[in-house]
């Protein structure tokens, strides 16, 4: 939801976005999406191998720049509130193929920063280029959860990360599993596991931040449990479990 406007945002599958002007009374889709030529170079992880669009970040404004992340099929960008459509990120080649989410620096109107399965890639021109800010994250670089962030608190962000992919997740040692957390927009990058069992087989799937305290944030687990921090993802401690795989989470 975009914070000024109101308006709605969902991703599909096969990829394209539609919005809701009128609090999902009505949809319409940005159908500019599926014109594009770059359309034959996207598939999917599963079979049947359709794309989807997988996130969603919006700059700040009446008219603001709409960016999607596409698994699997690089990243999006219109400037013109829907009516026309650029690949952006595809320079970098395949490492970002497989984009996974994607989010506005809400304190750096032309930057954007992208989560992939082969890590974080960060733009200051508003995705006309992009470069690798991986560093930080050490042998966890795929990205399991929607890189998320907090209105109230400038540069934040947070993501669920692993050190596989999910073809492997099914070892005895899972996702080894942790949290990537930036204070820059992005710029840099930091990965806990304080308070998660060494490793952390159940893989971060559902993750948010309380509306109203930017420090809370809160992870699901594909083991059925959930996680809650106290520190802004420096460190976790399990609050439940017991539940059936945890695919998405929200904080109201």
């Amino acid at each position: 939801q975009h914070q000024e406007t109101g308006d709605l945002y969902v991703g599909s599958s096969p990829a394209s976005i539609f919005v809701s002007k009128d609090q999902g009374d009505s949809w319409a889709e940005h159908s500019a999406i599926e014109l594009m030529p770059e359309t034959r170079d996207w598939t999917g992880p599963v079979p049947p191998h359709v794309s989807r669009m997988k996130g969603i970040a919006l700059t700040k404004g009446a008219q603001p720049i709409i960016y999607g992340a596409i698994e699997e099929g690089w990243a999006v960008r219109s400037l013109d509130d829907g009516a026309t459509w650029q690949q952006i990120v595809s320079d970098i080649g395949p490492q970002s193929h497989d984009s996974h989410s994607v989010a506005a620096v809400s304190n750096e109107p032309d930057s954007v920063v992208v989560s992939t399965g082969k890590g974080m890639f960060r733009s200051t021109d508003k995705g006309d280029h992009f470069e690798p800010v991986s560093e930080g994250l050490g042998t966890r670089t795929y990205t399991s959860t929607s890189l998320i962030t907090h209105p109230d608190r400038a540069g934040y962000m947070l993501s669920g990360v692993t050190a596989v992919g999910p073809g492997r997740w099914r070892r005895p040692e899972g996702g080894d599993s942790g949290f990537a957390r930036s204070e820059d927009g992005g710029k840099t990058w930091q990965v806990s596991t304080q308070g998660l069992p060494e490793p952390c087989v159940g893989v971060p799937r559902g993750i948010a931040i309380a509306p109203d305290d930017a420090t809370l944030a809160f992870a699901g687990l594909t083991d059925g449990t959930v996680w809650m921090s106290h520190d802004s993802g420096e460190s976790f401690a399990q609050v439940l479990d017991g539940l059936p795989p945890i695919m998405s989470l929200t904080v109201v």
